[in-house]
């Protein structure tokens, strides 16, 4: 149950200076103080944690009553958060969780121990503790043993912490994705049991899990097995997607997420843009971001015609707002599979770019009626044909383009 280990870590980690004071200004009162959680799993597999949290026997109010700036982000379950030395530490209650009624959250909960505590928490992995006075790791069920097997398993009964809370499905295929963990077989049909129910837990939270996921280490993994497990039918409904291809696409960490959901998209939703505009408002995207993805989606075509494009017309598109955006997900939908002309285009088409920026349009449609172009639809066909004449020629003034204008 106890384990002496030297976390040295802690002390290079941003928070230490608060954490540290707030420890020991608990300890002074008379309170338990231990480091909860994912910090202690991390800073074992020698990773940097997000944020160290603290767990305390001290009550919420105890607790305010204790530091100058608290926070109540969640009275009801003992959650304080504490700003000391320019961080904001969470420093939550030993509890014991009462009934859960909504799939998400218990309706009520009961201070406690420590060992009640982690016994409550999703993983094991993810339910032990350190004592940064002994130098102790605290485990009450298993978690160091699981970490040597690289094992991901629930606490306990995993039907039960599944059907308490059931965004902890999408967080064990999360984890498998960012620690390369294996499932552990009961672990594993528990999801499989309740991830139809997948749904009771908010869109947002569910994107925000599944970005993780997509931005995991192992993502080609960690996305086969959602499938495998069983999670696609109730995450994707009514839309049938199915997994394909991610070795290709998803050999380097996307850390940028417009790109990984991009990505995503264009893999597994070969769709109308009125379908991806439907799943993406669905899954509760930003609309710029769905916008991103639609324009990637319909330069797919012309890209992969890039031998029927002239380099001028490479450059107008790479001077689109979403151009070079589109440009890069082609190569990544391609990789080691683009010919030498594509390139070669790109580099043709980069050279009629000044600072960055193409030259603009020397004329406008004022111009164009002055000369003798009747006003009409007209206009708007010259005035594309003519800014490809300028920048091909480059031709530098007014009159000598409005020259090249056949009537």
């Amino acid at each position: 149950m106890f384990y002496t280990h030297d976390v040295t870590t802690f002390e290079n980690h941003p928070q230490w200076a608060a954490v540290a004071s707030i420890h020991q200004t608990l300890l002074k009162s008379g309170y338990r103080s231990l480091v909860a959680g994912g910090a202690v799993r991390d800073l074992l597999l020698g990773r940097t944690p997000n944020d160290l949290d603290i767990a305390t026997d001290a009550k919420p109010e105890q607790v305010e009553a204790l530091f100058e700036k608290t926070v109540m982000v969640g009275r009801a379950f003992g959650v304080s958060r504490v700003i000391c030395e320019g961080s904001d530490i969470e420093v939550a209650t030993f509890r014991k969780d009462g009934p859960y009624l909504d799939g998400r959250k218990p309706e009520s909960i009961e201070f406690s121990s420590e060992q009640e505590d982690a016994k409550r928490r999703d993983f094991t992995i993810n339910a032990m503790f350190y004592d940064l006075e002994k130098k102790q790791v605290i485990d009450f069920v298993g978690g160091q043993t699981d970490l040597m097997r690289k094992t991901l398993r629930a606490v306990g009964d995993p039907d039960q912490r599944f059907a308490e809370d059931k965004l902890r499905i999408l967080r064990a295929v999360r984890f498998h994705g960012q620690l390369g963990f294996t499932i552990e077989p009961k672990t594993a049909e528990a999801i499989r049991k309740h991830g139809v129910l997948i749904h009771q837990v908010s869109m947002e939270r569910i994107r925000d899990e599944w970005l993780k996921l997509m931005q995991s280490e192992h993502a080609v993994s960690a996305i086969q097995r959602t499938y495998d497990l069983g999670l696609w039918s109730p995450l994707f409904q009514p839309w049938k997607l199915q997994p394909s291809e991610y070795k290709k696409h998803f050999s380097l960490k996307q850390s940028d997420p417009d790109m990984a959901w991009i990505l995503w998209f264009l893999i597994h939703c070969q769709e109308s843009k009125e379908k991806i505009a439907e799943l993406g408002l669905h899954w509760k995207l930003p609309k710029t971001l769905i916008q991103k993805i639609i324009y990637c989606l319909q330069s797919l075509p012309q890209l992969r015609n890039i031998q029927k494009i002239e380099a001028v017309d490479m450059a107008i598109f790479l001077s689109k707002p979403n151009g070079r955006l589109a440009v890069e997900v082609f190569e990544r939908l391609h990789q080691g599979r683009i010919k030498e002309l594509f390139f070669e285009k790109l580099k043709s088409a980069e050279s009629f770019f000044q600072s960055n920026r193409l030259p603009e349009l020397l004329i406008n449609g004022d111009d164009l009626i002055q000369y003798g172009v009747a006003p009409g639809p007209d206009i708007a066909t010259h005035l594309k044909r003519l800014y490809r004449t300028q920048l091909r020629e480059k031709i530098t003034s007014k009159e000598a383009l409005l020259q090249t204008l056949e009537l």
